[in-house]
């Protein structure tokens, strides 16, 4: 859900706390704490290193007085399921087993309702996607003739598609 909810990527374990008065605290890596902070996306960007990450969590989730805590797990949407076991473990640890399996939701309806509202630039992409998809097809009309198979209609998109360093 990382790349579809914040445009990003790490390698690295990551926490984030999202809360409903709009906090919106990542922490990360040091190697990925730059690229957090220049997306914009966080009021707040914290360096962690695997030893203190679980740690910090607990501190900042403590002060918070949450009853409630979204993990990425979902039976039934893949793009929803990226807590691994281990993690899953450290927060249990952090937290207590019991109380974490009380308070744990999953993170599939928060990720919907954030996938439902596009950003400026995700606005933007769409725009350029949907000239790119127009100009394309105005040039295989044409190009488009009788007689012509689907197999040459395919490659007349796929040349317009390369013409304009784009991909299907």
């Amino acid at each position: 859900a990382l790349e579809l909810m914040f445009n990003t990527s790490t390698k690295n374990e990551v926490l984030f706390l999202l809360t409903k008065d709009g906090k919106r605290v990542a922490l990360v890596g040091a190697d990925d704490a730059e690229a957090m902070a220049a997306s914009g996306l966080y009021t707040e960007v914290a360096a962690v290193t695997p030893d203190t990450i679980i740690e910090e969590f607990k501190r900042r989730f403590e002060a918070l007085g949450a009853e409630k805590l979204a993990l990425n797990y979902s039976q039934d949407d893949s793009r929803c399921d990226g807590l691994g076991l281990g993690l899953y473990r450290k927060l249990a640890e952090a937290l207590g087993a019991e109380r974490l399996a009380a308070m744990r939701v999953s993170s599939y309806e928060m990720l919907e309702e954030l996938r439902a509202v596009k950003t400026p630039s995700e606005i933007a992409i769409m725009r350029e996607c949907s000239r790119l998809t127009t100009d394309i097809y105005d040039a295989l009309f044409e190009r488009i003739h009788v007689g012509l198979s689907e197999i040459g209609v395919a490659k007349i998109m796929m040349e317009e598609c390369a013409k304009r360093g784009v991909t299907t």
